[in-house]
């Protein structure tokens, strides 16, 4: 494990506002707009009160039917825990600098869900001093539920626009860091593009099949921009089809399949040990939906999922008290 060599910086917690026009996503009210907030003592007050409803935690959840939610805003909770964004320096000399990154729609029960993981994960943040950024709202919207899911793609660019991290661990709403000792670095090489979960045990090492609900980038690899223009492109078009339901996993597979075998074999670390195993994993715990839930899921799996979460944060928090705090 590498070890921190600078003194923890103060915690720097910042609002930002931008449109999803920002990404080149269409939307049903996009106004061809961007808008960003400053991240000045003043304006953190103001944005405090004006998104003081949402940060308490209230329901913002929308319907698709008339009295939907203008999805032109999106929320960028920034916490900086490094004056330096965390940069480490790994006993071989390299400096590696990692962002965490989670995302949430407008669903009352993905809210819920965050609000319930973003503590041990803004623990493990803190405990590293590596940044984590909270999206909250639609990049990418043509009315169809699930679609928040396509929010993997802005916070992918928004790391890659920074140009100051390395890497980028990309959580699920119902996802959950539970071991704050394990360096997710670790589970990256250098000489790989994406590291995941594979979905089955008995899939090659460089498959296609992966869970992308908790991905690691490497933002720093030559296929890094032309698998995220890719990506984009294939869910534009997804978007535009009608009868097919929201699914970014989907496309990202379709889109390392392009690469042929031999083509994955130095880009994709599908792994299938313990530390991202869905939800047994002893890094991060994701706490899907069970097979037999669709979208408008049954009550009880909702409460079993969150019930599995706080559990988990609950751990966190028991055993690296300070970093909760």
């Amino acid at each position: 494990m590498r070890s921190l060599l600078r003194q923890r910086a103060r915690h720097i917690a910042t609002v930002e506002s931008s449109t999803n026009s920002t990404f080149g996503a269409p939307s049903l009210d996009d106004e061809n707009m961007e808008t960003r907030k400053s991240s000045s003592p003043a304006w953190s007050i103001k944005l405090l009160l004006v998104f003081g409803i949402i940060l308490l935690g209230v329901d913002i959840a929308t319907s698709n039917s008339g009295n939907k939610r203008s999805t032109n805003n999106i929320e960028w909770h920034w916490h900086h825990f490094s004056d330096h964004r965390g940069v480490l320096l790994p006993s071989n000399g390299t400096q590696r600098n990692l962002l965490i990154a989670q995302y949430t729609g407008f669903d009352q029960a993905y809210l819920e869900f965050t609000n319930i993981t973003q503590k041990a994960n803004l623990a493990y943040a803190k405990k590293w001093n590596q940044d984590y950024l909270l999206m909250k709202g639609i990049a990418y919207d043509s009315g169809k539920k699930g679609q928040a899911a396509y929010n993997k793609l802005p916070l992918l660019k928004k790391a890659m626009d920074a140009n100051i991290y390395d890497a980028i661990l990309i959580l699920d709403s119902d996802a959950v860091i539970v071991d704050l000792d394990q360096d997710a670095l670790d589970l990256i090489p250098q000489s790989m593009l994406l590291t995941a979960c594979r979905n089955h045990e008995t899939d090659e090492p460089y498959t296609w099949n992966v869970n992308n609900g908790v991905t690691i980038w490497n933002l720093s690899h030559e296929k890094m921009n032309q698998v995220y223009d890719e990506w984009q492109r294939r869910i534009i078009a997804r978007m535009k089809k009608r009868k097919v339901i929201p699914s970014d996993q989907a496309e990202l597979h379709e889109v390392l399949k392009g690469y042929g075998e031999e083509g994955r074999k130095s880009m994709v670390n599908a792994i299938y040990t313990m530390q991202l195993r869905f939800h047994v994993g002893t890094f991060v715990r994701h706490v899907v939906r069970s097979r037999s839930t669709t979208w408008s899921s049954a009550e009880d799996d909702l409460d079993r999922r969150k019930s599995t979460l706080q559990e988990a944060v609950q751990h966190v928090c028991t055993k690296w008290k300070d970093a909760c705090d």
